[in-house]
């Protein structure tokens, strides 16, 4: 752990207190790798070449780069015949922990980074030592996630060299290959994908010994927050394909009273009969009657679209039941329809054939129904 601290640190500058705390950090970890060294040449007599080439100098000014020799670290045959009896399965055992653990405190802070975070957002303060303390915090807990993450990487490439086939006991399933684009979460961020579509990190799926404990209460804490989030989004699915529904019905509903509504118009105008003529009435009826029909045909196309698929999901809809059950037929676009209804379309764009998606019982010589969808998609482009 203290080789991946100092690692970290991109330099030596600083103020004189911090650079002298690092100076001592590396006398510190020289003196522990000089005294390892004999324990080494005892327990793996193959490691003495190696330790032998160790750099004095590299040792004494940047211990952090120098390699420890350890069982992983040493070739497979010469670990199989160099190594005292049972000391790579006890590496092992000490690289799984440390794997373990290290999973654990990378999900400790993505944890407290996603509060950090929320902490900022709702509690807003534009002072200049509120914001430096904040950040801070942030790059304290960014180093430890990192040193978190290195010391994850490290200790799994170690028990893949020691453990290819999983001789010391199974790793593969839980202790899966840590890529930049898993450590996120918990939950969905920003510029994810939606809720429905969004995958959480295998981070926080993985059956680890110490992610698995029940004493676990920040990790339960968290999962109780995901799974009331998953049960609210499901309910909220539900409500929507209600409310989808109920919108269908509505529409229909409209399209029916407008039809009447222009039809009760034909023979009760707005204005005064004797300043009309009995041509001009006769217009204002065909317009009338032009308009309820394509109110009543737009509301036969609606049916005629979605009807067995609301027969499907949802059977006991009273009012699905007074519409008669058109022939089973794919249903089209709506750009289709137009085309289907439009004659002065251009279908040269396009190698549709919409002659033949035409159903024998549609009849709109006058192109009614084409105008009407053609304003309904020119408003909504």
């Amino acid at each position: 752990m203290l080789r991946r601290r100092l690692k970290a640190r991109d330099s030596d500058t600083g103020d004189e207190h911090s650079v002298n705390s690092y100076l001592g950090q590396r006398q510190a970890l020289s003196r522990n790798i000089s005294s390892l060294h004999p324990l080494q040449r005892l327990y793996i007599p193959g490691s003495a070449p190696f330790l032998d080439a160790v750099d004095t100098v590299l040792l004494a000014d940047h211990p952090e780069n120098v390699t420890l020799w350890l069982p992983s670290a040493l070739p497979s045959a010469l670990r199989d015949t160099q190594c005292v009896t049972g000391l790579p399965q006890l590496e092992y055992r000490l690289r799984y922990a440390q794997a373990t653990n290290a999973l654990h405190d990378i999900r400790n802070f993505r944890r407290l980074t996603r509060i950090l975070v929320l902490k900022t957002q709702s509690h807003i303060a534009n002072t200049q030592r509120t914001a430096t303390r904040a950040r801070g915090l942030f790059d304290k807990v960014k180093l430890k996630l990192t040193q978190a993450i290195s010391t994850y990487r490290v200790s799994r490439k170690a028990i893949e060299s020691l453990s290819p086939n999983e001789e010391f006991g199974p790793w593969k399933g839980t202790l899966l290959e840590l890529q930049d684009s898993d450590i996120r979460g918990p939950g969905r961020e920003g510029s994810e994908n939606s809720e429905s579509r969004f995958v959480q990190s295998w981070i926080w799926t993985t059956a680890s010994q110490v992610s698995a404990s029940a004493d676990d209460t920040d990790l339960q804490a968290a999962l109780r927050v995901e799974w009331c989030k998953a049960q609210e989004r499901a309910r909220r699915y539900e409500e929507e394909k209600e409310l989808i529904v109920e919108e269908m019905r509505r529409t229909l509903v409209y399209l029916e009273w407008n039809a009447q509504e222009w039809e009760s118009s034909m023979t009760s105008p707005s204005t005064d009969d004797s300043n009309i003529d009995s041509t001009t009435l006769a217009g204002v009826a065909a317009y009338a009657n032009k308009q309820a029909d394509i109110r009543r045909r737009m509301s036969k196309i609606f049916i005629d679209d979605w009807f067995h698929l609301l027969n499907e999901h949802f059977p006991n809809l009273p009012w699905l039941k007074k519409h008669t059950c058109p022939p089973a037929t794919k249903r089209n676009r709506l750009i289709s329809n137009v085309k289907r209804y439009h004659s002065y379309t251009d279908t040269s764009q396009t190698d549709v054939n919409y002659d033949e998606v035409v159903s024998d019982d549609v009849d709109d010589p006058d192109g009614a129904i084409a105008y009407s969808l053609v304003d309904v998609l020119d408003h909504s482009e």
